[in-house]
């Protein structure tokens, strides 16, 4: 199989898992073929939601994805010709092409359809603050109503809910059935989520089996909502994680001693909290008020690089 033909069916694989990803079950789900007409019905209306849209469907995105395809295509034409790999950056990592083309999504050929699709996780993100599960556009809720209509119309929104009054997302349930649904997941991560062209990301491929939470649908975690959001945590049983990590960089999740509280309860004996930088990065002061706050939740505070608390 030449390099381009296996970049095409990575990419197509990896495509496939984007669009499938951009749903809630029990919700909604979309149907990305339909991209193009609600792109022709908004296209020119200068309110939020509009330029959200049209943002996710002509963003700056695509082209930094046809760049990258443009550059990858050429390199793996030029590798095919001469039958050895120009470079040792491209030797590295072709070494390991899954994840070199899963990154970059080298498929030239099939851009057109990838453009007409826009990027699915801002498309989600923009029907997510039209139906009320994020806080991404201040937009009147006959704005929202408005383009609720539009988006069913269109068959782009498959939902059985008839009205935004009727629909209801509760992120507690929402995390309860994924751990149903997987009982070998025992890692929580704040902060994060699944979509790899969100810059920065956090190697987030690392957690194999983890449940991903953030309030940006654009992130793509498994469930959208507030870290501090008590009735996320009420549905959470305990003792159910061996690892809770905060991929934040710890600049929000201080802001309320209780959820340390309520993260120590979710943790297995002996589990732990980790942060990706340590609370010794932060002034004195700060440091002695974190620590505080980390040992009245439950956890130790003396570690080694103080990145990793362990329940008592």
């Amino acid at each position: 199989m030449s390099l381009i033909s296996m970049g095409s069916a990575i990419l197509s694989e990896r495509r496939s898992q984007e669009l499938s990803s951009c749903a809630i079950p029990g919700i909604y789900s979309l149907d990305f073929d339909k991209c193009y007409e609600v792109y022709a019905k908004i296209k020119g209306k200068k309110d939020v939601v509009a330029e959200k849209f049209q943002k996710a469907l002509a963003s700056e995105y695509l082209q930094q994805r046809y760049d990258a395809c443009t550059q990858v295509a050429i390199m793996a034409f030029l590798v095919e010709k001469s039958g050895k790999l120009p470079t040792p950056f491209f030797q590295e990592m072709v070494a390991t092409n899954n994840k070199f083309f899963f990154r970059i999504e080298a498929q030239f050929n099939c851009f057109r359809k990838i453009q007409a699709q826009g990027d699915p996780y801002l498309v989600k993100e923009a029907v997510d603050a039209i139906l009320g599960i994020n806080l991404s556009i201040k937009a009147s809720s006959k704005e929202r109503a408005a383009y609720f209509t539009l988006l069913k119309e269109t068959g782009f929104l498959n939902t059985r809910f008839t009205s935004l009054d009727s629909i209801q997302y509760h992120p507690g349930v929402a995390a309860l059935k994924m751990l149903h649904q997987d009982p070998m997941i025992d890692t929580m991560i704040l902060g994060c989520g699944r979509n790899i062209n969100y810059t920065p990301y956090c190697r987030f491929d690392q957690h194999d089996k983890a449940l991903f939470v953030d309030m940006s649908s654009h992130i793509a975690p498994d469930v959208v909502t507030d870290m501090h959001n008590p009735d996320f945590w009420k549905k959470i049983p305990s003792a159910r994680f061996q690892t809770v990590l905060d991929h934040t960089n710890g600049h929000f999740i201080f802001d309320n001693a209780e959820t340390l509280k309520q993260i120590s309860r979710v943790l297995k004996q002996g589990g732990s909290f980790s942060m990706l930088h340590s609370i010794q990065d932060s002034d004195t002061s700060v440091m002695q008020a974190r620590k505080k706050i980390l040992e009245d939740a439950g956890f130790v505070v003396e570690s080694e690089d103080q990145t990793v608390f362990y329940k008592k």
